[in-house]
């Protein structure tokens, strides 16, 4: 069945090379679903807290923090479109403060031989986990590009030798995201089963 899909451009800041993902989606995806693929594209390891920035409004998984937000799995990215949102934040470690942008493209109509999300292309590398944010990001490739810096064997042996800033590992993106896809397929076919066994 043909469903409705959008193209997003996913674009992480303040890092150089610019680090940027284009993916389309079914607007019907949860923005915790949403978070998945985000995930899944950049090449981050979800070992952090996250959340939307949406206008005035932080959308995340609930914590027993007393802080509000609002619950990522009941807020559908078809419901952002639906209120004229072009663009919204998506935070991932709030210590690094990962900072990406998220533009919405025109909401079509996806292909009925494609399973939903599929990965559109992108370019340069995610930064690794607990570098310190662009700032440390920034000191770890001047540091591992100096073979001199005092740093260099430590910080070497710390993320492990060969990290290529422009390299984007395609195939496992690809794999990642079918790995979704199939999740989301076998979910409708449980809620369709459940709602057929609720019709006899």
């Amino acid at each position: 069945m043909n469903e409705p899909t959008t193209r997003l451009r996913i674009t992480l800041d303040d890092v150089s090379p610019k680090v940027w993902r284009r993916v389309e989606v079914p607007t019907r995806m949860t923005l915790y679903e949403l978070h998945r693929v985000i995930q899944a594209v950049m090449g981050w390891g979800g070992y952090h807290l996250y959340e939307f920035r949406v206008r005035n409004v932080e959308i995340g998984r609930p914590m027993d923090d007393g802080y509000p937000r609002t619950d990522d799995r009941k807020v559908t990215l078809e419901a952002l479109i639906d209120q004229n949102i072009s663009r919204f934040k998506y935070v991932y470690d709030f210590g690094d403060d990962w900072r990406h942008e998220i533009s919405i493209g025109t909401k079509r109509t996806g292909a009925d031989d494609i399973d939903y999300p599929v990965y559109l292309g992108g370019e340069n590398n995610c930064p690794p986990e607990d570098v310190g944010g662009p700032w440390g990001y920034e000191q770890y490739l001047s540091i591992i590009a100096d073979p001199s810096h005092e740093e260099h064997e430590l910080t070497i042996k710390w993320n492990g030798p060969g990290f290529n800033p422009s390299f984007v590992d395609e195939t496992l993106i690809i794999e990642k995201l079918k790995h979704i896809s199939r999740r989301r397929r076998k979910t409708a076919q449980r809620a369709r089963m459940r709602m057929s066994n609720q019709g006899r």
